[in-house]
């Protein structure tokens, strides 16, 4: 059975432009990994549980069998963002969004891009918070941001995962990010900063499949 979800826009002040978003609620699984395959998710990129960044170090585990989202969010950095030898003082997850100013000279923000390290609270995430790579953007032909699909690695699922976010989603599979934190591009490619991530518009009624 198919709906037609309407729209419904908030408008939000950030340097002094009006970002539309959309409303929709759930997320969804776009890829996950197995246990044949762990870091089936993140291949693309050629992450396979460990980060120049040794943020590997708030991962668990066996050495051979490591995941843990610091780890894959330090990797992407490392690759597509400004090298930074003060992203080696980066604690669990759900601190990043304090320590990304200090040491990273990122910008701490509520609007999604590419490109970006999506965080979750120790509230949102619990015990320790979350963080992943954000792979794509959409927005409806409005401008209505729509939803971000994410990249990640976890110590609790034990294998990479990417999930399709919608705007103001609080689903127990994962809800809309506390924050997007926006690191300093590289000065030359690779590393643009992109990651090879997209955004991306479709039309402004939008069908879910139930």
């Amino acid at each position: 059975m198919k709906k037609i979800f309407a729209t419904l826009v908030l408008s939000v002040a950030m340097s002094s432009a009006t970002t539309s978003w959309a409303m929709a609620s759930g997320t969804e699984w776009v890829c996950t990994g197995t246990t044949y395959d762990p870091y089936l998710c993140t291949a693309e990129w050629g992450y396979a549980g460990s980060d120049s960044y040794n943020l590997d170090q708030y991962s668990w585990g066996p050495i051979n069998n490591r995941h843990g989202c610091t780890s894959f969010a330090g990797y992407m950095l490392w690759a597509f963002n400004a090298h930074n030898s003060m992203i080696y003082h980066f604690d669990s997850a759900q601190y990043w969004d304090n320590q990304a100013p200090t040491y990273g000279n990122a910008t701490v923000g509520i609007i999604p891009h590419v490109g970006d390290i999506a965080q979750w609270e120790a509230s949102s995430v619990p015990l320790s918070g979350h963080v992943a790579y954000v792979k794509e953007v959409k927005y409806n032909s409005n401008n209505v941001l729509q939803s971000i699909v994410i990249a990640d690695d976890n110590f609790g699922l034990h294998f990479t995962t990417q999930r399709r976010i919608y705007v103001g989603s609080t689903s127990s599979i994962l809800s809309w990010p506390d924050h997007f934190l926006t690191f300093p591009s590289a000065p030359s490619t690779p590393g643009s900063g992109s990651g090879g991530g997209v955004i991306s518009w479709v039309p402004a009624s939008i069908t879910f499949d139930n």
